[in-house]
């Protein structure tokens, strides 16, 4: 008997580097989002550095062009605060986004290899059933022979 051939191994082999470029995405967008949690943090860890050299430089004597110097830049600060969580949200959904697609395409992926293993014990059967055919067949022909 000829060997086993999964009748669709081409469209599992599309469906096998469809889930692996879906994992690849998945993880791009990982370190997309990771990289700007790090932005805000560094950004939330500057204001707050600010936030104490004012407190500081409050208890002394200040010009008031200093201090109006430190709010302006706190309030750029906050801009770039709110940017970044804005940035980073869009980054989380694109995440989930990916995650839901890699989930998908392994999803697809899966049917298909069940389908193929279903597909190889049912040739491991007929294999099974066409040894034995044979044995049989040979056993009648050597009974006949004696």
């Amino acid at each position: 008997m000829k060997k086993f051939q999964f009748s669709l191994e081409k469209v599992l082999k599309v469906k096998e580097r469809n889930e692996e470029l879906k994992k690849k995405e998945f993880q791009r967008a990982q370190k997309y989002r990771d990289e700007q949690k790090q932005a805000l943090d560094k950004l939330l860890d500057k204001r707050h550095e600010l936030c104490e050299d004012i407190l500081t430089k409050q208890k002394s004597p200040v010009k008031i062009e200093n201090i109006t110097h430190y709010y302006s830049y706190l309030s750029h600060l906050d801009d770039e605060i709110i940017n970044k969580r804005h940035q980073l949200e869009d980054a989380e959904e694109q995440l989930e986004q990916a995650r839901l697609n890699w989930i998908e395409a392994k999803r697809e992926k899966k049917v298909l290899e069940k389908l193929e293993e279903r597909q190889y014990e049912e040739y491991k059967q007929k294999v099974l059933k066409n040894e034995q055919k044979t044995l049989d067949e040979l056993s009648v022909q050597f009974s006949y022979s004696r």
